[in-house]
């Protein structure tokens, strides 16, 4: 579910992606699809964790999901989604029919919303707070320490280390 939030975050990271392969989006404009992509993938994933049956159907969604990304994208998916989707046969395979964590709360088809708003504002929060305090509030991406060009010479020179400074 942390990898979906990008798509909220960065919808922009996606769009060579969807002009490179215009057909994954079945018609509808990028600035539509991301988004509903990123719904699915954060409601099958929290399926994961649902009841019994919501957890295998969400498996086996997530699975045709991964295998039909194998086609456009080749065996380096393959390859990169093969041990997510051995975990996701073997949920999908799982005999338990008992519900551990709030089994009352799952019982009911009410509280599925409620569930999907509390997981999102809970990885949103925890997502863009890491961010914030990683990258502060302007998003500054850059190095964290600068080398100047005196303080190489000097190095090389002096045989010393390398003193940094602050960007």
């Amino acid at each position: 579910m942390w990898s979906t939030l990008e798509k909220f975050a960065y919808p922009s990271r996606f769009y060579p992606l969807v002009v490179e392969k215009p057909f994954l989006t079945f018609g509808l404009p990028r600035d539509v699809f991301i988004p509903m992509a990123g719904v699915t993938e954060f409601t099958l994933g929290l399926g994961l964790v649902w009841t019994p049956l919501i957890r295998r159907l969400s498996a086996f969604a997530l699975l045709v999901i991964f295998t039909a990304a194998v086609w456009p994208f080749g065996r380096v998916d393959l390859v990169g989604h093969g041990l997510i989707m051995a975990v996701l046969l073997a949920v999908g395979a799982d005999q338990s029919r008992s519900t551990q964590f709030l089994p009352k709360f799952k019982a009911k088809v009410r509280h599925i919303p409620v569930g999907i708003a509390v997981a999102f504002l809970l990885y949103g929060s925890a997502y863009w707070g890491l961010h914030f305090a990683f990258y502060g509030g302007d998003g500054y991406v850059g190095p964290a320490i600068t080398l100047s060009a005196i303080d190489v010479s000097k190095a090389f020179l002096n045989d010393t280390i390398w003193t940094a400074t602050e960007a």
